[in-house]
C-alpha cells in the first residue's frame, strides 16, 4: 500500500478504462486518477469538516485501522457497561447532522449489506447532489424555485441507496407539479442516524430562517433505539450524541437500556418543533414512518429466524408512530398517516423500513392521497383523507390493522384457485388462507340439530358450503371480538385497496357494522340509502369487462353510500357487532322469500348473500361506490361447480 505501488496500480486500470479521470473510479478501492495526490498523510484533517471526519469514522472503523487513518485507541472497543471517558479538548460542536452544501455524494452498499436485504435493492453507486444549504436537491436538479416543501427526517427521507429520481421526494414534486400546475420544489434534510433532537437542531439553526412554505417531518426511526437508553437523545452513544468533541474519535455504543421502551422524550420533542413552528411562523405538518408489517417476503426471510421478534420490531415502530399522532392530536398540528396508509404494503421496502423504487412511488401517492396538493393551496392539509367534504374521523391504528388482515375463503381443492388469487392480488401481503366448506360433505340433519338451518333450506351444496364459510367468520368476529375482512378467492383487487379503505373509513362512523368492498353490479343493482331518499342504482357501460388488470392499475377513489340491499359477498369487513346482528337474524337459515320495502322486490333465498339483504336496513351498513375489488372473470364460481357435482353425482 505504498504511495508509490498505488500509483502503479492506478496506471494499469487507468490503461484498461476501468477508471477515468475523476468521475470514473474502481469500485472495489475506490481510487480514480490522482488518488494519491501529493502523497501526503493525514490530509483529510485539513479538507473535511470535523463532522464529516467523525461520520466517515464511525462508519468506516474496520477500514480507517487497517490503513492508518484511525485516531482512536487500537483496543478493543469499550463494554456497552463503561461509557467512554473524553479528554479535556478546547472545542466541542453541538452536532449538525447535515451534509456538505453544494456537493455530490456517492454511496455504495457493500457486498454484506446488499446479502442481507431483498433483491430489490441492486448493486450500484448512488449519487446525492445538493445545494446551497446541504439539502438533497430532487432529480430536477439546479435550485429551489417557486414554492418550497423542506420534508426533514432520517434514512427514511434521506434514500441513501436510492437514485435521484426514485427518492420520494423527487416522485413528489412531480406529481405535484403536474396537479396544481406550478413550480414546486420539495428538498429532502434527511441524514441517515438522525434523531429528533438532531432534525429538531437543523430546524432552528438552518430551516427556520429560510422560511419555506412548509416542512414535513418525517423522523422516528432512529427514536426508536433512543427510546430503549436510559439517556435518551442525551446519551454518548456514537450515533446518537448531541455534543460532539473535537478531534476524538467516538466507537461507543451505549448498551445501557431501559426494561421497556418510552417515547415520552420524543413526545416533548415533538412539541418543541410544533412551538418553535408557531413562534417562527414556519408551517410545520407530521408524517407518520412507513415500515413492513407483513411478516413474509424474501427479506423476512433472510433476516427473521421465527416471528417473535419480527413481530416485536413492528410493535415497537407502531408505538414511535403513535407517539406521532398523540403529539399532533394534542397539539392540533396536521399529520399524513403513512403507516396506516401503507400498512399492507411489504413489496415497497428492501429491508423493514427503507424504500425500493417501487417505494419512492407508493409514499409520494400516499401524501398525494391524503390531501398535500390540496394542502398547498389551502395552507393546511387533512388531518385523515378525504374525498371531497370533511374526514369524520381518523380510523385508529387497530381498526386498520383488523381491516388489513384478510381472510380467503378457498376450498381444499381448488389449489389453481388459490395460486390465482396470489397471481393476480401480490400486493395483498396480509392475506389468511381460511378453509372453506364443502357444502358436499356437510350433514345437513346436524346443522338442523344445531339450529343453523331449517329442513326447508333450499340451498344447494354450493351455496350451502359459501354460507357454513361466511358464518364461519362472523362467529369468528364475535369469539375474538374483532373486525375481520372476508374475500372470496375469484376477488380481483385495485392495486389501491389498502389506500382507499383507509379513506372510506375516515368517512364513516366509527361504530360501522358492515362495509361491502365489492359486489356483483352488472348486469344485477345495488340499492342504498342517501338520506333523503333511497336509490337504485344501474350500471351500465362496463369498462373494465374483460379488462381487470386494467381496473386494478386505475385508482378510481370510492364513496361510502348507505347500504340497503346488494347481491354478491365477494369481499366485505365486518365488526364484531355486525357479526352478531347477522347471525341473530339470519340464523336458522329457512329460505324464505326476501322483500326490500318500498323497491317492490321480492327475492327467493337461494344463496347467503340474498338472506344478507334483509339485514343490511337495520345495520350500520355501507358499500363503497365503485368497488375496490371485481370478479375474476375468467374462472367459474366454485359454488356453481359444487351444484353441478352435485347433480352429475
Amino acid at each position: 500500500m505504498a504511495p508509490e505501488a498505488v500509483r502503479r496500480k492506478i496506471g494499469r486500470l487507468e490503461a484498461s478504462g476501468a477508471i477515468q479521470g475523476e468521475q470514473v473510479w474502481d469500485k472495489q478501492t475506490h481510487w480514480h486518477v490522482n488518488h494519491v495526490g501529493d502523497g501526503k498523510v493525514g490530509k483529510w484533517r485539513d479538507v473535511l469538516t470535523d463532522e464529516q471526519a467523525r461520520e466517515i469514522l464511525a462508519r468506516t472503523r474496520a477500514y480507517c485501522e487497517r490503513f492508518g487513518y484511525w485516531s482512536g485507541p487500537a483496543q478493543a472497543e469499550p463494554t456497552a457497561a463503561a461509557e467512554r471517558t473524553v479528554a479535556p479538548s478546547a472545542k466541542r460542536y453541538v452536532r449538525l447532522k447535515e451534509f456538505p452544501p453544494s456537493s455530490e455524494v456517492f454511496n455504495t452498499p457493500t457486498a454484506d449489506y446488499l446479502a442481507a436485504r431483498d433483491s430489490t435493492l441492486v448493486p450500484a453507486t448512488y449519487k446525492i447532489t445538493t445545494d446551497a444549504d446541504g439539502f438533497i436537491l430532487p432529480a430536477s436538479g439546479g435550485a429551489a424555485h417557486g414554492r418550497r416543501i423542506i420534508i426533514l427526517g432520517d434514512s427514511v427521507v434521506e434514500g441513501m441507496f436510492a437514485n435521484p429520481e426514485d427518492r420520494f421526494c423527487s416522485r413528489l414534486e412531480e406529481k405535484l407539479r403536474a396537479e396544481l400546475g406550478e413550480a414546486i420544489t420539495v428538498l429532502n434534510a434527511g441524514y441517515s442516524g438522525a434523531t429528533s433532537l438532531h432534525s429538531f437542531n437543523v430546524f432552528l439553526n438552518k430551516i427556520i430562517p429560510l422560511k419555506p412554505d412548509a416542512v414535513i417531518l418525517m423522523t422516528g426511526i432512529v427514536d426508536v433505539d433512543v427510546a430503549h437508553l436510559e439517556k435518551s437523545f442525551w446519551s454518548r452513544d456514537c450515533w446518537i450524541e448531541p455534543i460532539i468533541d473535537v478531534g476524538v474519535a467516538n466507537s461507543w455504543r451505549d448498551g445501557q437500556t431501559r426494561p421497556a421502551p418510552s417515547f415520552d422524550d420524543r413526545e416533548r420533542m415533538l412539541a418543541m418543533f410544533t412551538r418553535a413552528s408557531e413562534l417562527f411562523g414556519v408551517p410545520l405538518w407530521y408524517a407518520t414512518v412507513p415500515h413492513r408489517q407483513a411478516f413474509s417476503g424474501e427479506y423476512v426471510a433472510k433476516a427473521f429466524k421465527d416471528r417473535a421478534e419480527f413481530d416485536r420490531q413492528v410493535r415497537v415502530r407502531k408505538e414511535m408512530n403513535e407517539a406521532t399522532r398523540r403529539a399532533a392530536t394534542a397539539a392540533g398540528q396536521p399529520l399524513f398517516d403513512l403507516e396506516a396508509e401503507l400498512a399492507g404494503r411489504s413489496d415497497i421496502f428492501y429491508d423493514m423500513f427503507h424504500a425500493n423504487p417501487a417505494g419512492g412511488e407508493a409514499v409520494a401517492d400516499a401524501f398525494m392521497a391524503q390531501g398535500l396538493a390540496r394542502a398547498m393551496g389551502s395552507g393546511r392539509p387533512a388531518t385523515a383523507p378525504i374525498t371531497g367534504g370533511a374526514a369524520l374521523r381518523r380510523p385508529s391504528a387497530l381498526e386498520l390493522d383488523e381491516v388489513g388482515e384478510i381472510h380467503l375463503i378457498n376450498l381444499d381443492r381448488s389449489v389453481e384457485r388459490l395460486a390465482r388469487f396470489h397471481d393476480r392480488n401480490p400486493h395483498l401481503q396480509r392475506v389468511t388462507r381460511i378453509s372453506a366448506v364443502d357444502g358436499r360433505l356437510v350433514d345437513r340433519r346436524q346443522l338442523v340439530a344445531d339450529g343453523v338451518i331449517t329442513e326447508s333450506l333450499p340451498y344447494e351444496a354450493g351455496a350451502l358450503g359459501c354460507a357454513m364459510s361466511h358464518i364461519g367468520l362472523w362467529r369468528k368476529a364475535v369469539r375474538e371480538h374483532r373486525r375481520i375482512t372476508i374475500f372470496e378467492d375469484d376477488a380481483v383487487s385495485s392495486d389501491h385497496f389498502y389506500e382507499e379503505t383507509r379513506r372510506v373509513l375516515s368517512e364513516i362512523p366509527e361504530n360501522w357494522d358492515l362495509v361491502q368492498w365489492g359486489y356483483i353490479y352488472n348486469p344485477l343493482f345495488i340499492w342504498v340509502d342517501l338520506g333523503v331518499a333511497k336509490a337504485r342504482l344501474r350500471f351500465y357501460d362496463d369498462r373494465y369487462q374483460g379488462r381487470s388488470d386494467q381496473f386494478q392499475r386505475d385508482r378510481n377513489p370510492p364513496r361510502p353510500l348507505k347500504l340497503a340491499h346488494s347481491f354478491g359477498t365477494q369481499a366485505y369487513s365486518v365488526s364484531p357487532r355486525g357479526a352478531q346482528a347477522l347471525l341473530d337474524q339470519l340464523l336458522p337459515l329457512s329460505g324464505k322469500l326476501v322483500t326490500f320495502p318500498g323497491a317492490g322486490v321480492t327475492n327467493e333465498d337461494s344463496g347467503i348473500d340474498v338472506a344478507m339483504c334483509a339485514c343490511y336496513e337495520s345495520m350500520k351498513a355501507f358499500i363503497c361506490v365503485p368497488p375496490l375489488i371485481v370478479q375474476d372473470d375468467q374462472i367459474v364460481s366454485d359454488r356453481m361447480v359444487t351444484n353441478k357435482n352435485q347433480v352429475d353425482a
